[in-house]
Protein backbone atom coordinates (compact mmCIF):
# COMPACT_ATOMS: atom_id res chain seq x y z
CA UNK A 1 0.00 0.00 0.00
CA UNK A 2 3.02 2.72 0.70
CA UNK A 3 3.77 2.65 -2.92
CA UNK A 4 0.56 3.70 -3.95
CA UNK A 5 0.59 6.26 -1.03
CA UNK A 6 3.15 7.52 -2.50
CA UNK A 7 1.61 8.14 -5.79
CA UNK A 8 -0.61 10.03 -4.61
CA UNK A 9 1.47 12.30 -2.01
CA UNK A 10 4.52 12.50 -4.84
CA UNK A 11 1.93 14.02 -7.10
CA UNK A 12 2.45 17.68 -6.04
CA UNK A 13 -0.74 19.25 -8.01
CA UNK A 14 -3.14 16.44 -6.47
CA UNK A 15 -1.45 17.38 -2.81
CA UNK A 16 -1.99 21.30 -3.78
CA UNK A 17 -5.56 20.60 -4.53
CA UNK A 18 -6.00 19.04 -1.64
CA UNK A 19 -4.12 21.31 0.74
CA UNK A 20 -6.76 24.00 -1.30
CA UNK A 21 -9.50 22.01 -0.14
CA UNK A 22 -9.04 22.12 3.10
CA UNK A 23 -7.74 25.91 3.35
CA UNK A 24 -10.98 26.82 1.33
CA UNK A 25 -13.20 25.04 3.97
CA UNK A 26 -11.70 26.38 7.05
CA UNK A 27 -11.96 29.54 5.83
CA UNK A 28 -15.60 29.34 4.46
CA UNK A 29 -16.76 27.69 8.13
CA UNK A 30 -14.96 30.10 9.80
CA UNK A 31 -16.72 32.83 7.95
CA UNK A 32 -20.06 30.58 8.34
CA UNK A 33 -19.24 30.73 12.64
CA UNK A 34 -18.66 34.64 12.49
CA UNK A 35 -22.17 34.85 10.64
CA UNK A 36 -21.11 38.32 9.59
CA UNK A 37 -21.91 39.88 12.88
CA UNK A 38 -18.60 40.13 15.02
CA UNK A 39 -18.93 36.81 17.07
CA UNK A 40 -18.17 33.34 16.81
CA UNK A 41 -19.15 30.21 17.98
CA UNK A 42 -17.22 30.44 21.12
CA UNK A 43 -18.66 33.40 21.83
CA UNK A 44 -21.70 31.87 21.88
CA UNK A 45 -20.54 28.81 23.95
CA UNK A 46 -19.89 31.26 26.38
CA UNK A 47 -23.26 32.42 27.04
CA UNK A 48 -24.47 29.16 27.29
CA UNK A 49 -22.89 29.46 30.59
CA UNK A 50 -25.21 32.21 31.84
CA UNK A 51 -28.22 31.34 30.59
CA UNK A 52 -29.56 32.62 33.79
CA UNK A 53 -29.28 35.84 33.48
CA UNK A 54 -29.99 36.02 29.65
CA UNK A 55 -33.49 37.50 29.34
CA UNK A 56 -32.40 40.39 32.08
CA UNK A 57 -29.65 40.93 29.87
CA UNK A 58 -31.29 40.89 26.22
CA UNK A 59 -33.95 43.30 27.70
CA UNK A 60 -31.76 45.39 28.70
CA UNK A 61 -30.05 46.08 25.56
CA UNK A 62 -33.29 45.69 23.78
CA UNK A 63 -34.65 49.02 25.58
CA UNK A 64 -30.99 50.60 25.34
CA UNK A 65 -30.66 50.29 21.66
CA UNK A 66 -34.58 50.23 20.69
CA UNK A 67 -35.62 52.73 23.47
CA UNK A 68 -37.95 55.81 22.70
CA UNK A 69 -35.31 58.33 23.06
CA UNK A 70 -32.19 56.63 21.70
CA UNK A 71 -30.94 57.43 18.32
CA UNK A 72 -30.16 53.84 17.23
CA UNK A 73 -27.02 55.69 15.16
CA UNK A 74 -25.64 56.60 18.17
CA UNK A 75 -25.43 53.06 19.76
CA UNK A 76 -22.04 51.95 20.33
CA UNK A 77 -21.12 48.70 18.01
CA UNK A 78 -19.83 47.20 21.09
CA UNK A 79 -23.69 47.07 22.12
CA UNK A 80 -24.68 46.36 18.56
CA UNK A 81 -22.52 42.93 18.67
CA UNK A 82 -23.74 42.36 22.34
CA UNK A 83 -27.23 42.14 21.22
CA UNK A 84 -26.96 40.08 17.96
CA UNK A 85 -24.91 37.51 19.94
CA UNK A 86 -27.62 37.42 22.79
CA UNK A 87 -30.22 37.06 19.83
CA UNK A 88 -28.88 34.40 18.43
CA UNK A 89 -28.36 32.55 21.91
CA UNK A 90 -31.82 33.33 22.56
CA UNK A 91 -33.23 32.07 19.13
CA UNK A 92 -31.57 28.58 20.44
CA UNK A 93 -33.23 28.10 23.44
CA UNK A 94 -36.87 29.06 22.45
CA UNK A 95 -36.11 26.68 19.95
CA UNK A 96 -35.15 23.72 22.03
CA UNK A 97 -37.79 25.13 24.70
CA UNK A 98 -40.44 24.68 22.11
CA UNK A 99 -39.49 21.20 20.82
CA UNK A 100 -42.35 19.87 22.91
CA UNK A 101 -45.00 22.02 20.97
CA UNK A 102 -43.65 21.36 17.90
CA UNK A 103 -43.85 17.44 18.58
CA UNK A 104 -47.34 18.09 19.32
CA UNK A 105 -47.74 19.60 16.01
CA UNK A 106 -45.83 17.36 14.34
CA UNK A 107 -48.53 14.92 15.75
CA UNK A 108 -51.68 16.44 15.25
CA UNK A 109 -50.80 17.36 11.12
CA UNK A 110 -50.06 13.29 10.93
CA UNK A 111 -53.18 12.31 12.99
CA UNK A 112 -55.34 14.88 10.56
CA UNK A 113 -53.78 13.52 7.22
CA UNK A 114 -54.73 9.80 8.18
CA UNK A 115 -58.06 10.93 9.53
CA UNK A 116 -58.78 12.49 6.41
CA UNK A 117 -57.86 9.69 4.33
CA UNK A 118 -55.41 11.71 2.07
CA UNK A 119 -53.14 9.10 1.34
CA UNK A 120 -55.22 5.96 1.38
CA UNK A 121 -55.10 5.17 -1.96
CA UNK A 122 -51.25 4.71 -1.38
CA UNK A 123 -50.12 2.19 1.51
CA UNK A 124 -46.41 2.40 1.68
CA UNK A 125 -47.29 6.42 2.49
CA UNK A 126 -50.27 5.41 4.63
CA UNK A 127 -47.88 3.00 6.90
CA UNK A 128 -45.44 5.45 6.88
CA UNK A 129 -47.37 8.12 8.92
CA UNK A 130 -48.70 5.68 11.14
CA UNK A 131 -44.79 4.83 11.94
CA UNK A 132 -44.22 8.44 12.34
CA UNK A 133 -46.69 8.67 14.19
CA UNK A 134 -46.01 6.19 16.47
CA UNK A 135 -42.22 7.72 16.64
CA UNK A 136 -43.32 11.43 17.22
CA UNK A 137 -45.76 9.92 20.21
CA UNK A 138 -43.22 8.09 22.00
CA UNK A 139 -40.90 11.54 22.01
CA UNK A 140 -43.69 13.57 23.41
CA UNK A 141 -42.83 13.12 27.01
CA UNK A 142 -39.05 14.26 26.46
CA UNK A 143 -37.88 17.59 27.53
CA UNK A 144 -34.95 19.02 26.23
CA UNK A 145 -32.01 21.05 28.16
CA UNK A 146 -30.71 23.94 26.51
CA UNK A 147 -26.51 23.42 25.87
CA UNK A 148 -23.88 24.26 23.25
CA UNK A 149 -24.22 21.98 20.30
CA UNK A 150 -20.97 22.11 20.03
CA UNK A 151 -19.10 19.30 17.67
CA UNK A 152 -22.68 17.66 16.51
CA UNK A 153 -23.30 21.11 14.75
CA UNK A 154 -19.86 21.02 13.34
CA UNK A 155 -19.78 17.99 11.75
CA UNK A 156 -23.60 17.71 10.78
CA UNK A 157 -24.37 21.04 9.98
CA UNK A 158 -21.89 21.92 7.17
CA UNK A 159 -22.35 20.29 3.71
CA UNK A 160 -19.12 21.78 2.12
CA UNK A 161 -17.19 19.71 4.36
CA UNK A 162 -18.98 16.80 2.77
CA UNK A 163 -19.02 17.87 -0.19
CA UNK A 164 -15.13 18.56 0.01
CA UNK A 165 -14.46 15.09 1.47
CA UNK A 166 -15.94 13.32 -2.26
CA UNK A 167 -12.81 15.76 -3.38
CA UNK A 168 -10.67 13.57 -1.31
CA UNK A 169 -11.66 10.33 -2.23
CA UNK A 170 -12.54 11.28 -6.05
CA UNK A 171 -8.84 12.50 -6.68
CA UNK A 172 -7.17 9.92 -5.07
CA UNK A 173 -9.33 7.02 -6.76
CA UNK A 174 -8.42 8.88 -10.42
CA UNK A 175 -4.79 9.04 -10.15
CA UNK A 176 -4.59 5.30 -8.32
CA UNK A 177 -7.07 3.69 -10.95
CA UNK A 178 -5.74 5.77 -14.31
CA UNK A 179 -1.96 5.86 -13.61
CA UNK A 180 -0.75 2.67 -14.94
CA UNK A 181 -3.21 2.43 -17.64
CA UNK A 182 -2.29 6.04 -18.64
CA UNK A 183 1.57 5.58 -18.77
CA UNK A 184 0.54 2.28 -20.47
CA UNK A 185 1.50 -0.36 -17.94
CA UNK A 186 -1.28 -2.53 -17.56
CA UNK A 187 -0.01 -4.84 -20.15
CA UNK A 188 3.03 -5.44 -18.06
CA UNK A 189 0.87 -5.53 -15.03
CA UNK A 190 -1.98 -8.02 -15.55
CA UNK A 191 0.26 -11.21 -16.20
CA UNK A 192 2.38 -10.75 -12.98
CA UNK A 193 0.58 -13.27 -9.50
CA UNK A 194 0.36 -8.97 -7.95
CA UNK A 195 -1.97 -7.92 -11.10
CA UNK A 196 -5.20 -8.23 -10.67
CA UNK A 197 -6.78 -8.93 -7.26
CA UNK A 198 -3.23 -7.87 -4.96
CA UNK A 199 -3.38 -4.70 -7.05
CA UNK A 200 -6.42 -3.17 -6.39
CA UNK A 201 -7.05 -4.16 -3.55
CA UNK A 202 -3.82 -2.12 -2.11
CA UNK A 203 -5.01 0.31 -4.60
CA UNK A 204 -8.37 0.75 -2.49
CA UNK A 205 -6.53 0.34 0.89
CA UNK A 206 -4.52 3.51 -0.43
CA UNK A 207 -7.40 5.45 -1.59
CA UNK A 208 -9.19 4.72 1.97
CA UNK A 209 -5.94 6.01 4.19
CA UNK A 210 -6.03 9.64 1.74
CA UNK A 211 -9.91 9.93 2.80
CA UNK A 212 -9.44 9.27 6.41
CA UNK A 213 -6.89 11.74 6.13
CA UNK A 214 -9.23 14.00 4.98
CA UNK A 215 -11.61 13.45 7.38
CA UNK A 216 -9.26 14.39 9.97
CA UNK A 217 -7.69 17.39 8.15
CA UNK A 218 -11.19 18.61 7.12
CA UNK A 219 -13.59 18.01 10.34
CA UNK A 220 -10.20 18.62 12.20
CA UNK A 221 -10.18 22.40 11.18
CA UNK A 222 -13.46 22.47 11.73
CA UNK A 223 -13.33 21.50 15.19
CA UNK A 224 -10.14 23.58 15.26
CA UNK A 225 -12.19 26.90 14.00
CA UNK A 226 -15.39 26.10 16.42
CA UNK A 227 -12.91 26.02 19.16
CA UNK A 228 -10.86 29.30 18.59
Amino acid sequence: MSYELRKILGNRYVMLLLALAVAVNAALFYRRCTKDLGFTRADVRAEYAHLDTLEQEYDALLNGIYGEDVDIMQVPDEDLRRYALLSTVRDEVETTKNYPEYLRGLCAETEAKLRLGLFSADPFAERTLEKGLAAYSALLGVRLEPSFPDGVEVLLDWRLTDLLLLLFAAVSGLVLLTGERSAGLMVLLRPTRRGHGALYWRKAAAMLATVFAGVVLLYGANLAVSAA
